[in-house]
């Protein structure tokens, strides 16, 4: 659960959170994203910072439902700009603070559409300080943009789970240009088990398609050309 913060400190460019005791559970985040490996990555960095998640969206619909439920929450979302902005504008209509961490560097253009009050917009795999710090200004009503956004960087493409070996051998076979069934016979797995790895695979590296799949895989090194 969230320590509470008798007292603060400035640290290079972070707060530092000093805890006294655990706040109340209402004021914890909701975590929100498309991506079920994304909601995961999420998750992770909000327990590591000390805040409890309570409620999980996969929606902006369900998000918002969440939101009216337990109006004082606050919102944690990643990932692509244009995949994040609806749950950003579900937040924003329920005046909920929001802490969003893209997947990738942003052009500075992107500042200005998503400045206003409330918001605090990092760049991947922040470190616990410096989301606790976004936590803070964010439901201060602040807004927020991490300066390294502007620069290559990590994203959550690649702290996102590793293939299994049997994904990952799917997936090779498949590169192959062998069929749903051909790669079952071959493995001595039914069609249906072949499909469900490659679900698997896809939710991992975000992808939609067979095709996208092989590329993601090769640019994370899980694969070879």
């Amino acid at each position: 659960m969230l320590p509470s913060s008798s007292a603060s400190a400035a640290t290079g460019n972070a707060l530092v959170i000093r805890a006294s005791g655990p706040h109340n559970a209402a004021v914890n985040p909701i975590v929100a994203a498309a991506s079920a490996t994304v909601r995961r990555e999420l998750a992770n960095l909000t327990q590591h910072a000390h805040f409890d998640v309570q409620a999980v969206a996969e929606t902006p619909s369900e998000l918002a439902d969440f939101l009216r439920a337990a109006p004082r929450s606050w919102v944690v979302t990643g990932g692509a700009l244009t995949g994040i902005r609806p749950f950003i504008e579900s937040a924003r209509a329920a005046a909920a603070p929001v802490v969003a961490v893209l997947s990738r560097r942003s052009d500075p253009e992107d500042r200005s559409a998503l400045d206003y009050g409330g918001l605090a917009v990092l760049r991947a795999s922040p470190n616990q300080e410096t989301f606790q710090a976004a936590a803070i200004a964010s439901r201060a009503g602040l807004s927020v943009w991490d300066p390294r956004l502007n620069s290559p960087g990590t994203s959550l493409d690649s702290v996102a789970s590793p293939l299994s070996p049997r994904e990952r051998r799917v997936l090779e076979l498949t590169g192959t240009g062998l069929s749903t069934k051909a790669v079952g016979r071959q493995l001595g797995i039914s069609p249906n088990t072949v499909k469900f790895h490659l679900r698997a695979a896809f939710e991992k590296l975000g992808v939609r398609s067979r095709a996208e799949a092989l590329m993601a895989a090769i640019r994370r090194g899980e694969l070879s050309v």
